[in-house]
């Protein structure tokens, strides 16, 4: 036996998302959330596309080497601070502990 299910399949870029209406005839051993998941892939596919396009096109030409300065006579002071969240472990042979911890950085 077979049953009729109508979804809709999300096509476009985020600014002209729309949806495109399906009937799709399934057998019963089919369940509609297998329908559901290759429609999140594409939609977060396009989406991901849109985040590596937009990083690349913010640090083209950047280079982390140079200093952030007006004028590279000046000096450039930057206050470090650390948070410390949770002791994971501590090995006192060794004198080695791990944590997890929160970096404060500010200029």
């Amino acid at each position: 036996m077979t049953r009729v299910s109508t979804y809709g399949l999300m096509c476009g870029s985020e600014d002209e998302e729309r949806l495109v209406p399906m009937n799709v005839k399934l057998p019963e051993y089919f369940s509609e959330a297998s329908l559901v998941s290759p429609v999140v892939v594409c939609v977060c596919s396009v989406r991901h596309e849109d985040e590596e396009r937009l990083v690349r096109d913010l640090f083209r030409g950047y280079n982390k080497l140079i200093r952030p300065v007006e004028n590279m006579t000046h000096r450039v002071d930057v206050a470090f601070g650390l948070a410390f969240i949770q002791l994971i472990n501590v090995n006192e042979k060794n004198q080695i502990m791990k944590s997890n911890v929160w970096l404060r950085l500010s200029m």
